[in-house]
């Protein structure tokens, strides 16, 4: 593997099997994807945000607060659309497998709440998106916060295992 910076690792050709690689176009697609969500929220455009997720779409609002179907996302991003946040992705990463994508995102978003208080939040999200029987890759799972809602007073514990530190 080559490191290109201190924040992405490419591998060499040779460091990956060719089962593995993902297919140029459907990355590509998968890449497109996430440049709409960009730039349908920066239009505060809801129509079309809403359009980029599955039907039964899971949503991590924050850690420990979930909404699910289009239906449950829009008061999210009606409200994310009165905030004066810019919000730019920084960095990802596409695993490909079939009709199944995972996308690693580093974000930060930067502005001010209603409140006229600062805020400049960033992590590195995780996202699921599924291509459905019309080609169309839709997010099937959206979650900003990536592995800090394992912190979530929130989260579930198996009761076989006990609660999680």
């Amino acid at each position: 593997m080559t490191f290109s910076d201190d924040r992405h690792v490419t591998p060499r050709a040779a460091d990956v099997s060719p089962g593995i690689a993902p297919p140029a176009a459907a990355e590509a697609a998968v890449r497109g994807v996430l440049r709409e969500l960009d730039a349908a929220v920066r239009r505060k455009d809801l129509d079309a945000v809403l359009d980029l997720y599955a039907d039964d779409a899971l949503l991590v609002m924050a850690p420990g607060r979930i909404a699910q179907g289009r239906d449950a996302l829009q008061p999210f991003f009606e409200y994310l659309f009165g905030q004066e946040i810019s919000i730019r992705q920084l960095c990802n990463q596409v695993l490909i497998s079939g009709d199944s994508a995972l996308l690693l995102a580093r974000w930060e978003a930067v502005g001010t709440t209603p409140a006229g208080a600062w805020v400049s939040p960033q992590s590195v999200a995780t996202v699921v998106l599924a291509r459905g029987a019309d080609g169309r890759w839709r997010l099937v799972i959206d979650n900003a916060y990536g592995a800090e809602i394992l912190h979530s007073e929130a989260v579930a514990t198996d009761p076989e295992d006990g609660p999680r530190p």
